[in-house]
């Protein structure tokens, strides 16, 4: 063997030698990290059980255990549990969640709360939080397992706190469903995409949609698609129609209801004679709003639907957008029938769909 061969052999083993050293540990570390676990709309609040018991708790419950929106039997925004830090402590699988969120009173050191929020945070949190009012909350990443978000909402004084809670939510709220939007995604979209139908909505409505695979062709005709995915308990359905815009009156709360209750009567019914879909807005109200998507001009409506002559109901969302190529809009109306289960998270598989909307230059 040549001596510059030798060298090379050498260099190799002293590489490894300090791979192993030095790389080794840093694998070993990184391989005892867990990734996090939960589901979607899972919440574990950390905080002494005096916050967690008081009206600070209260606040907090109020905010984050409100009623989802529109849904024939309440449901809460999130699922919501609360471990003091001891109960963190003393069970490894409860470090090891996705979405973590502190209530920690600051101007109480004794607190474990407080202690873990600065160990975290840094002794200049208290700094901040005496001298800047609008100082609520901070955000973490990957305490105890990969993909773990934390929220840090703290407050001088419990009044302050439970005022901290309140101001925070909406930006909070948000962050926690930003987050949750790739499971989403992967629950979606378990069984991939379909494509044929995806062709067919490209086609015929000009807009890209991605329709799981699980969902068929229930009825189509020239403006109507109705796709459904049909499991034992449960029915989720996207039904599309377009029509012309004439004026802006259909653009409305009340134009949109119409539209709804037009097109349901005609497509939708059981095997009742005489029934058909309508919006139930005596029960309970519903609610509209505006937004945009694909910088389209839209109108949500949100309530719950009944089968007139049937003992069938669920909740419901549309939207009506306003084509911003052509003269005409589409309505897209998304409901889910699934008997004595939760609905949230099946609403929120349709939202993540309908929201992914692009328009086409197709037709």
């Amino acid at each position: 063997m040549s001596s510059r061969n030798s060298i090379y052999l050498i260099l190799i083993f002293i590489g490894g030698v300090l791979w192993s050293g030095c790389g080794g540990s840093l694998a070993e570390k990184l391989k005892n990290i867990p990734t996090a676990i939960g589901s979607t709309n899972q919440v574990t609040v950390i905080s002494d059980d005096e916050i967690w018991d008081g009206a600070v708790g209260d606040t907090f419950k109020y905010l984050y255990e409100g009623a989802y929106p529109m849904m024939p039997q309440p449901e809460p925004l999130f699922d919501v549990r609360h471990y003091s830090p001891y109960q963190v402590a003393s069970e490894s699988v409860r470090q090891e969640l996705r979405t973590y969120i502190y209530l920690a009173d600051l101007s109480d050191t004794s607190s474990l709360s407080t202690k873990q929020v600065i160990d975290d945070l840094g002794k200049e949190i208290l700094v901040r939080a005496r001298t800047d009012p609008g100082f609520s909350n901070k955000i973490g990443r990957d305490k105890w397992a990969r993909g773990q978000i934390i929220f840090y909402v703290l407050g001088m004084g419990k009044d302050q706190l439970a005022k901290n809670i309140d101001a925070s939510f909406p930006g909070i709220a948000k962050r926690i469903h930003d987050f949750d939007a790739s499971q989403i995604r992967a629950k979606t979209y378990l069984s991939g995409e379909n494509k044929v139908i995806n062709s067919l909505i490209s086609e015929k409505f000009g807009i890209d949609l991605n329709i799981p695979a699980d969902y068929k062709k229930a009825i189509e005709d020239s403006t109507t698609l109705w796709v459904r995915r049909d499991l034992a308990d449960l029915t989720s359905s996207l039904l599309i129609h377009t029509v012309k815009y004439e004026s802006e009156s259909q653009l409305s709360k009340e134009g949109i209801k119409s539209l709804c209750d037009e097109i349901t009567r005609k497509y939708i019914t059981t095997n009742t004679p005489g029934s058909y879909m309508l919006i139930n807005d005596v029960d309970l109200p519903m609610y509209v709003y505006k937004k945009d998507i694909d910088q389209a001009y839209t109108l949500e409506a949100r309530g719950i639907w009944e089968m007139k002559y049937d003992y069938m109901g669920g909740p419901f969302f549309a939207y009506l957008l306003k084509d911003p190529q052509r003269n005409r809009l589409i309505l897209i109306d998304a409901f889910v029938y699934a008997p004595g289960k939760e609905k949230r998270d099946f609403m929120q598989q349709l939202e993540y769909i309908v929201n992914q909307l692009k328009f086409t230059d197709n037709i």
